[in-house]
């Protein structure tokens, strides 16, 4: 259905996707929300392990926000891959509507989730973004979730199988970086630095996603220009690919 078919406004078709992802991934969300005592629990341990210790990081109260965006970027489309979607798209709405109003629905969802995580976290005292808390890593803790879920799912839009798509193309570049970074004689060369720049640069995709909650840049600088400037960079490329779904969508 075109958009020219429209007979509801996109704010109704907003609160639609609201109670369909409720419906529909609720069982998840529920898995999300008893994930949390764990999490709790590993952040209240002292281990003397240093391989231990740093598992744990995975699951520090500030770092696991950014792994459930991950996550919910692709678990709002699990199982509803482009060519699975025609009972989204034989609603009463423009397809590029209905998905965009997805990708919204999903973000007010982790919203929601970031405000009570953060408020639980604060209440028990474990929420300290690295170098304390300010107004900036107030903010990076709700912006970088938030840029990690659009970027994720703005893959899963494209594909229907959006795990396999994102996580083996990036273990095979992390496991490259890692190999180039710790080899004598590479780590220093041009090459290496420019293959690791993407992910890990100045103006990388981790700046990007967590620049609002570091102290300091990747070069040990100040930290604000460059989360800026790698967040317009990144944020702007999602835009695109988002906007490139919708655009090829408005064609059919």
């Amino acid at each position: 259905m075109t958009a020219s078919a429209s007979s509801i406004p996109w704010t109704k078709a907003l609160r639609l996707q609201l109670r369909q992802i409720l419906i529909t991934k609720g069982s998840s969300m529920l898995v999300v929300v008893l994930l949390a005592p764990l999490v709790i629990l590993a952040s209240t341990s002292s281990p003397t392990n240093s391989t231990l210790e740093a598992v744990l990081v995975l699951v520090d109260p500030v770092v696991m926000p950014f792994l459930v965006a991950v996550f919910w970027g692709v678990e709002i489309w699990r199982d509803e891959g482009p060519a699975q979607r025609t009972y989204l798209h034989a609603l009463p709405v423009g397809q590029g509507t209905h998905e965009a109003t997805r990708v919204l629905a999903g973000a007010l969802w982790l919203l929601l989730g970031l405000a009570g995580w953060t408020a639980l976290m604060m209440v028990l005292g474990l929420w300290e973004p690295e170098g304390g808390v300010s107004a900036r890593r107030w903010f990076g803790t709700v912006e970088g979730p938030l840029f990690v879920y659009f970027t994720s799912t703005a893959i899963a839009l494209w594909t229907r199988r959006p795990g396999r798509r994102m996580i083996v193309p990036l273990v095979a570049y992390l496991v490259s970086v890692a190999v180039l970074l710790s080899t004598p004689g590479l780590s220093v060369r041009p090459a290496s630095e420019l293959w690791a720049g993407p992910m890990f640069g100045e103006f990388g995709l981790f700046m990007a996603a967590f620049g609002g909650v570091l102290e300091e840049s990747i070069s040990n600088g100040p930290v604000v220009p460059s989360w800026l400037v790698a967040t317009l960079i990144w944020g702007s490329l999602v835009a695109l690919v988002i906007g490139a779904r919708a655009q090829r969508l408005g064609r059919r």
